[in-house]
């Protein structure tokens, strides 16, 4: 994966303009690092009318990309792979939670991503946006 262009978000409702130092945005390592660790992720799309949608969902972040349960059969082979790398990563067993669904994964490849870092002291300098 080539490295993601990181800049700040643009907050139409934002009382300031976001600082023009952006000594603070987070690289995109940081990011991979946090992606990497979790199970629980944040996705959101837009309906084909424009409106937003945003769920938590369950998965694991491999092969630089968002990889989670759906509906239809994919690929029974990166199901069986994304069971032991969540066995080997949590130390839980996965398998039942993937045979409810049975085996069938989606892979997400980020177009934009954001991130904030929660130990920051200024919440609009904390965020990053990168471009993929």
């Amino acid at each position: 994966m080539i490295e993601p262009k990181a800049s700040r978000p643009h907050w139409p409702d934002a009382v300031q303009d976001s600082s023009k130092d952006l000594s603070a945005l987070k690289p995109w390592q940081w990011a991979l690092e946090r992606l990497e660790k979790s199970h629980n992720y944040w996705i959101s799309t837009t309906r084909p009318n424009g409106h937003p949608h945003l769920m938590l969902v369950w998965g694991v972040w491999w092969r630089d990309a968002f990889w989670g349960t759906a509906e239809e059969i994919k690929d029974r082979f990166v199901w069986k792979q994304l069971a032991q790398i969540y066995n080997s990563k949590y130390g839980g067993d996965v398998e039942p939670l993937l045979m409810a669904s049975d085996g069938c994964v989606f892979r997400v490849t980020p177009q934009l991503a954001f991130g904030q870092d929660e130990h920051a002291e200024n919440f609009t300098d904390a965020v990053t946006r990168w471009h993929f």
